[in-house]
């Protein structure tokens, strides 16, 4: 009997300190091998979208200019016009329209305006044209009225284009010329009507062309007031 409990005693205290090592074992720590690499994102940098107008007087470029398409007085047949360079300063691609902007005007007793008989043509160009005449003018592209063209009621026959953004010394640019000429059909009752504080604009948006690791679909339904 003594035997027995003496042998149980030592089988109890056996799975005791068995339990017990386990027990300290789970409370331990590990000591792994580990080791480190990292892999560096160098740049993230939103793009820049930035458009200037230049207006060509003759001899050189001046950006933003003023005082365009100026004349003493305007009658019926009257033509003028300015050859513009619209240039990508920024480092997106662009597409750019035309416009005509602010502006403020006395009407005739019956509310002519002289937006209604001033038509505007347009014209792309690679180099600037050593002569131009009167009559080539109305052969470029017809944009309608000035009217029309404030409103861009034929959005479509605006001029308008796409401009890359430059590569190394590549001039991302592209010419155009604006006439303005006063309708021959236009009376007496436009006579003293005058436009004032008339501004051109060019207005640029990012173009759809640009891509991500999924390709060039992001934006494109992108919407722009000045497109649509």
């Amino acid at each position: 009997m003594t035997n027995r409990k003496t042998t149980k005693r030592a089988l109890l205290g056996s799975v005791l300190a068995l339990v017990l090592c386990f027990a300290m074992l789970l409370g331990s720590t590990y000591a792994w091998f580990t080791d480190t690499d990292t892999a560096a994102v160098d740049v993230i940098q939103a793009g820049t979208l930035d458009v200037a107008v230049s207006v060509y007087n003759g001899q050189g470029w001046t950006e933003s200019p003023r005082n365009l398409f100026d004349a003493d007085l305007w009658e019926p047949g009257y033509t003028t016009y300015e050859i513009l360079k619209v240039t990508n300063k920024g480092n997106l691609d662009l597409k750019w329209t035309a416009r005509i902007g602010d502006y403020t005007e006395t009407k005739g007793a019956n509310g002519e305006s002289l937006l209604n008989v001033i038509h505007v043509w347009t014209k792309e160009i690679t180099e600037i044209p050593a002569t131009i005449t009167r009559s080539e003018v109305t052969t470029w592209k017809d944009c309608g009225t000035l009217a029309q063209f404030i409103s861009a009621t034929n959005v479509q026959d605006v001029t308008n284009g796409l401009i890359e953004a430059a590569e190394g010394n590549e001039a991302a640019e592209e010419m155009m010329i604006i006439a303005l000429v006063m309708d021959t059909t236009a009376g007496n009752e436009y006579q003293g009507l005058k436009l004032e504080g008339i501004t051109f604009q060019i207005l640029a948006t990012q173009a759809s062309v640009e891509e991500d690791i999924f390709g060039a679909d992001y934006d494109a339904d992108a919407y722009d007031d000045m497109f649509n």
